[in-house]
């Protein structure tokens, strides 16, 4: 049984696209209780969506129910309290004058996390529950795992344990629901409206996923509970399988209907029924990506999931882990996509490993920047794909294009930043991509640059040529041995070059030695 936080209540405030929700919950006989559940709704993405801003009415609403939020949990006594927000809140406009408000009017301060964030805490959810899941876990067969939300779309592949891809959508079932309102009521075959326009998403996910064999479809997302109803599914532990067969009758019968006959058929409320149909025509689209015969639905909700990581500090470890394992099998699926020189790239992963664990002591940095280091020297040379010439800027854009699990947009700036200086070019405040990096974040880049720059200096010929290479750090120094019998003139000559902005950034120096071996 994971260890857990005894005698402390801990409170989610989430403000969604539809509603605003509050989550209580303590730990009781070593699981998550639930002590109080509500929702208010109030339709943020209806503006956002629309008109790309939130109104000032519904901020004042917004606050409203905060402010009695708020309430509630201090008469329960709440001791630890996160209050987030996701898409609606993230994507408008004037974002920072409403989170200003919040703060004025409530005391509040949100959190918005990134799209990637949010994904990454349903993703964890469903990991844990598959792994408990032997139908799937055991087969060790492919699946694809998605997170449809109100305002975004995240797909992963999930093999044999780990996930290996994963892909953000700026498309979700209330996003896809108020792009498509005007049309609705000018065609009685709405549906074809949502296929055709849900079908260039359809195409760049089958080139995505290209080369796999996905046997399973893990659906996750607001509506699948209803969804499920509405199929009969059959219920598995704590696994909803919704047959493939159901699904299709069901979507047949209502994709020609309007929400108001939905409303009356299902007793569905108004905002339901709107959704109802984008959010099918979204799973219908990605379940036929696969072979898999149903949908598998494990209960995943994205609050508890951050209540889980509040109460069970270990048990998130354990979890972060396991995801920071699949961080580095995404980025390797990136440089493979890519066609980099993989051994290039984890002779210098190695060596940059290396120099950052000798170097603790002195760059005072954790595991999730060592990770950040992990990933830069695995992808610092991708832009090659686009040309020789300046490859250095074609990786670090390849790099803010792309998406890597466990990893937000902060972090894939960082890791830019590190693969355009890696080469010949120096960190300069006049760059525009470096000059709008926080303080913290250029000290950063320039820490793990430096380090990178090293590691890839060594294996400057792409030739393995060293046998062994040992790193030492003692009386501020940084020595560097490598076991070899071939010629180093070229290696020697890049590491001086490159190791005067490591001893510029630590004031340090560094040297590097051959010996045959």
């Amino acid at each position: 049984m994971p260890k857990h936080l005894n005698s402390v209540l801990a409170a989610v405030i989430n403000i969604g696209s539809n509603a605003v929700y509050l989550k209580i919950a303590e730990v009781k006989a070593g699981l998550l209780n639930i002590l109080e559940y509500l929702e208010y709704p109030i339709y943020l993405g209806r503006d956002t969506f629309t008109k790309g801003k939130i109104d000032f009415e519904k901020v004042d609403k917004l606050c409203d129910a905060l402010r009695g939020y708020k309430e509630m949990t201090e008469s329960y006594r709440v001791q630890v309290l996160r209050v987030v927000a996701t898409t609606a809140v993230r994507d408008a406009y004037n974002r920072d004058y409403i989170l200003n408000q919040i703060k004025v009017k409530t005391g509040l301060g949100v959190e918005v996390l990134d799209d990637s964030d949010e994904k990454d805490y349903i993703y964890k959810e469903i990991i844990k529950q598959i792994d408990e899941y032997p139908n799937i876990n055991e087969k060790k067969d492919d699946s694809l795992i998605s997170y449809i939300g109100t305002g975004s779309l995240g797909i992963a592949v999930y093999s044999k344990g780990h996930i290996v891809f994963n892909h953000n959508i700026r498309i979700g079932s209330l996003k896809l629901s108020e792009l498509l309102s005007s049309v609705q009521d000018k065609t009685d075959r709405f549906y074809v409206v949502v296929e055709e326009y849900l079908s260039n998403f359809t195409y760049m996910i089958t080139k995505y996923l290209s080369g796999n064999k996905l046997t399973y479809f893990i659906g996750s997302g607001r509506e699948i509970e209803m969804i499920a109803s509405l199929c009969q599914a059959k219920k598995d532990g704590r696994v909803l399988i919704i047959p493939k067969e159901s699904f299709d009758k069901v979507y047949d019968y209502i994709k020609d209907k309007t929400p108001k006959q939905l409303m009356k058929i299902y007793s569905l409320s108004e905002d339901k029924a709107e959704i109802l149909l984008p959010s099918m025509g979204i799973y219908r689209a990605l379940l036929n990506c696969t072979d898999s015969d149903a949908i598998y639905a494990p209960i995943a909700l994205f609050m508890d999931s951050i209540l889980n990581e509040m109460l069970f500090p270990e048990e998130k470890q354990r979890l972060d882990k396991k995801f920071y394992e699949s961080t580095i099998f995404c980025a390797k699926r990136i440089g493979e996509r890519y066609f980099y020189d993989s051994g290039h790239a984890h002779r210098v992963e190695k060596i940059a490993m290396t120099i950052f664990d000798k170097m603790k002591k002195v760059h005072g940095l954790g595991e999730k920047e060592k990770i950040l280091l992990q990933v830069s020297s695995l992808l610092h040379d991708i832009g090659k794909y686009i040309s020789i010439k300046k490859h250095y800027i074609h990786s670090y854009n390849i790099i803010m294009a792309s998406d890597i699990l466990g990893l937000n947009s902060d972090d894939l700036t960082i890791i830019a930043n590190i693969a355009r200086y890696h080469s010949g070019l120096l960190p300069n405040a006049e760059d525009r991509n470096f000059k709008s990096l926080s303080f913290n974040d250029r000290v950063l880049v320039a820490k793990l640059l430096s380090i990178l720059r090293l590691a890839d200096s060594i294996d400057r010929s792409h030739s393995n040529k060293f046998n062994d290479v040992q790193v030492k750090f003692q009386e501020n120094l940084l020595d560097i041995v490598a076991y070899t019998s071939s010629d180093t003139v070229l290696e020697e000559m890049t590491f001086k070059r490159k190791s005067e902005f490591f001893e510029e950034v630590y004031g340090i120096k560094a040297s590097f030695r051959k010996k045959v071996q």
